[in-house]
């Protein structure tokens, strides 16, 4: 007698597996499972398959398993070896995993296929910045902002390094095209506003310190910038004041704490 069916999943099954393994998925481990079955039934190959290779590695990533992303990756290029996303999301799982040098050449791949990839540029700078190697993260975001002027994650991205490297107008500047783009940013007003502060300028800093407050009370780096720019115009008592709303607002805050203890005060 004939197997009409045998093992072949249904033509419904295999349809409702493809839409939970390629779409948003709020269940990552049931979206890696309908990813296994579409690639155990053997109807996939070239570009669909690694798509489905691509996916699952991108879910895997979401549940932590960043080896076997890594190992599905690995799998789509060998099958895309042109397709410079592939290569860049490879990167970022062996970033997750440890393997730093194996990204690095990932995203140099991912560059020499797409120049322009922002992703990749974005992905090499955290990279390059977590290597100590800030100079070449830098040139990363300076070339993401000639292509992406009017991206405000970036130029703040770009701000905060240069504060690690004490070029604090730069990063002023930086901060305030990112006011530009978005005005109600407390993040980006806190961050001039410290900068400020480091410059020697408290008194410049601190309407932008009260805005970030306003915008974001319950930001506790925001309520630290503030004590430490009221404390060194002299008005103690409301430094103090803000220390402690930093600390309510984050008990583990030690530089919130160091200053209480300095002005002779308890959290």
């Amino acid at each position: 007698m004939l197997s009409l069916t045998g093992a072949i999943p249904a033509l419904a099954d295999v349809a409702a597996d493809r839409a939970t393994c390629l779409t948003a998925q709020k269940d990552a481990r049931a979206a890696a499972a309908a990813c296994n079955r579409l690639i155990d039934s053997a109807g996939y190959s070239g570009a669909k398959l690694a798509e489905v290779y691509h996916r699952r590695g991108s879910w895997y990533l979401d549940l932590g398993r960043n080896t076997a992303a890594v190992k599905d990756f690995t799998e789509a290029i060998r099958l895309r070896p042109g397709r410079a996303l592939l290569f860049n999301d490879r990167g970022f799982a062996n970033m997750r995993a440890g393997n730093n040098a194996a990204a690095l050449r990932d995203f140099n791949a991912a560059l020499e296929l797409r120049p322009q990839l922002i992703i990749a540029l974005l992905n090499r700078s955290a990279l390059q910045r977590g290597l100590g190697a800030t100079g070449a993260a830098l040139r990363d975001l300076d070339r993401i902002i000639e292509l992406r002027p009017k991206e405000p994650r970036i130029w703040m991205e770009r701000g905060l390094l240069l504060v690690t490297l004490n070029r604090l107008p730069e990063a002023i500047r930086d901060f305030t095209k990112v006011i530009e783009l978005v005005p109600k940013s407390g993040a980006a007003h806190n961050n001039r506003a410290w900068s400020l502060f480091k410059t020697g300028e408290p008194a410049k800093a601190l309407p932008d310190a009260n805005r970030a407050v306003v915008l974001d009370p319950d930001d506790a780096s925001a309520r630290d910038t503030r004590a430490h720019i009221l404390e060194a115009l002299g008005r103690k008592d409301e430094a103090i004041r803000e220390y402690r709303a930093a600390l309510a607002l984050r008990p583990g805050l030690d530089s919130s704490r160091k200053a209480l203890a300095r002005l002779g005060e308890k959290p």
